[in-house]
């Protein structure tokens, strides 16, 4: 019989594998990637990543939220971000509902 500790753990494990967050996560310019992507208290937080031979200078990030039904809930915007080519830097969305997130759709603008 297991115990009610490994039952926990097998369901807690269960739980975070299907989820979006703290993966890598593709954009729609092919080579820019969020890496480390999470959400806390409806803030996004990840490692923006420019994998191209093209800098990105003073685009917006767009980041939209849908629920389980996936159904809009919630989108926040980050503009002015400019990446060098071949590098990375940490961003940061404020305010965009995304407690109850179960996918994003992610566009550079």
């Amino acid at each position: 019989m297991l115990k009610s500790s490994t039952i926990l753990f097998l369901f807690l494990g269960l739980s975070f594998s299907n989820n979006v967050f703290a993966k890598t996560l593709e954009t729609n310019i092919d080579g820019v990637v969020i890496k480390e992507f999470r959400c806390y208290s409806d803030n996004y937080y990840g490692n923006i990543v420019n994998r191209t031979r093209v800098p990105l200078k003073n685009v917006s990030v767009v980041i939209k939220s849908f629920d389980i039904d996936g159904d809009p809930i919630g989108s926040c915007r980050k503009n002015a971000v400019s990446l060098d080519a071949e590098s990375g830097d940490s961003i940061y969305l404020g305010n965009c509902n995304c407690t109850y997130a179960k996918s994003t759709v992610i566009t550079i603008r």
